[in-house]
Protein backbone atom coordinates (compact mmCIF):
# COMPACT_ATOMS: atom_id res chain seq x y z
CA UNK A 1 0.00 0.00 0.00
CA UNK A 2 2.74 2.30 0.40
CA UNK A 3 3.97 2.33 -3.17
CA UNK A 4 0.68 4.52 -3.48
CA UNK A 5 1.15 7.45 -1.05
CA UNK A 6 3.56 10.07 -0.29
CA UNK A 7 4.25 12.28 2.51
CA UNK A 8 5.29 16.05 1.96
CA UNK A 9 8.86 15.61 1.03
CA UNK A 10 7.90 13.68 -1.73
CA UNK A 11 5.09 16.27 -2.71
CA UNK A 12 7.72 18.64 -2.68
CA UNK A 13 9.83 16.41 -4.84
CA UNK A 14 6.78 16.41 -7.55
CA UNK A 15 6.40 20.56 -7.53
CA UNK A 16 9.90 21.05 -8.35
CA UNK A 17 11.88 21.49 -4.38
CA UNK A 18 9.82 24.55 -2.77
CA UNK A 19 10.92 25.46 0.54
CA UNK A 20 9.05 23.31 3.47
CA UNK A 21 7.63 26.21 4.37
CA UNK A 22 5.96 26.72 0.78
CA UNK A 23 4.86 23.13 0.75
CA UNK A 24 2.75 23.11 4.15
CA UNK A 25 0.82 26.32 2.77
CA UNK A 26 0.41 24.29 -0.25
CA UNK A 27 -1.18 21.22 1.45
CA UNK A 28 -3.06 23.17 3.68
CA UNK A 29 -4.66 24.89 1.28
CA UNK A 30 -8.26 24.08 0.92
CA UNK A 31 -8.16 23.03 -2.85
CA UNK A 32 -5.50 20.45 -1.80
CA UNK A 33 -6.69 17.05 -1.15
CA UNK A 34 -7.15 15.98 1.98
CA UNK A 35 -4.54 13.60 4.01
CA UNK A 36 -5.21 9.78 3.69
CA UNK A 37 -3.87 9.41 7.16
CA UNK A 38 -1.87 10.70 9.09
CA UNK A 39 1.24 8.82 10.93
CA UNK A 40 3.90 9.50 13.32
CA UNK A 41 6.21 10.76 10.96
CA UNK A 42 3.69 13.45 9.29
CA UNK A 43 0.80 13.19 6.80
CA UNK A 44 0.18 10.82 3.92
CA UNK A 45 -1.60 11.94 1.06
CA UNK A 46 -2.84 9.42 -2.21
CA UNK A 47 -0.33 10.09 -5.17
CA UNK A 48 -3.30 9.73 -7.63
CA UNK A 49 -4.88 12.73 -5.33
CA UNK A 50 -1.72 14.41 -5.20
CA UNK A 51 -0.86 14.21 -9.15
CA UNK A 52 -5.13 15.04 -10.20
CA UNK A 53 -4.49 18.06 -8.21
CA UNK A 54 -1.24 19.48 -9.28
CA UNK A 55 -2.58 18.73 -13.62
CA UNK A 56 -5.75 20.63 -12.12
CA UNK A 57 -3.71 23.41 -11.23
CA UNK A 58 -1.53 23.25 -14.18
CA UNK A 59 -4.66 24.04 -16.06
CA UNK A 60 -5.68 26.21 -14.63
CA UNK A 61 -2.55 28.61 -14.80
CA UNK A 62 -2.35 27.40 -18.43
CA UNK A 63 -5.69 28.92 -18.72
CA UNK A 64 -4.74 32.04 -17.55
CA UNK A 65 -1.91 32.50 -19.29
CA UNK A 66 -4.26 31.93 -22.52
CA UNK A 67 -6.80 34.63 -21.29
CA UNK A 68 -4.09 36.94 -20.96
CA UNK A 69 -2.39 36.24 -24.44
CA UNK A 70 -5.99 37.05 -25.94
CA UNK A 71 -6.64 39.92 -23.95
CA UNK A 72 -3.37 41.52 -24.85
CA UNK A 73 -4.36 40.67 -28.79
CA UNK A 74 -7.25 42.11 -28.24
CA UNK A 75 -5.92 45.27 -26.94
CA UNK A 76 -3.40 45.35 -29.92
CA UNK A 77 -6.04 44.91 -32.12
CA UNK A 78 -7.88 48.02 -30.39
CA UNK A 79 -5.14 50.30 -30.67
CA UNK A 80 -4.29 49.71 -34.66
CA UNK A 81 -7.74 50.11 -34.99
CA UNK A 82 -7.79 53.46 -33.16
CA UNK A 83 -4.91 54.38 -34.62
CA UNK A 84 -2.47 53.83 -32.08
Amino acid sequence: MAEHLMGAGEIRERLGRPSRQRVYQITTDPSFPKPYDELQMGKVWRIKDVDAWITRMQDERENIRMRRGARRIDETHEAVAEGG
